[in-house]
């Protein structure tokens, strides 16, 4: 079986009461990941201090 590449982040969760998490999971091939990524930059702004 071939391997193939990847990257991963691990970390301990964080007691957040009243905020929200979100997780997102893309790929560079992936057209729906790509259109999402462009919704998540444009509302970045508005959400940085609640997510």
């Amino acid at each position: 079986m071939a391997r193939v590449g990847a990257r991963a982040i691990i970390a301990e969760p964080k007691d957040q009461n009243d905020g929200l998490v979100l997780l997102y999971f893309w790929a560079e091939w992936c057209f729906a990941c790509l259109e999402l990524s462009a919704v998540l930059e444009e509302m970045a702004p508005t959400y940085r201090d609640r997510i």
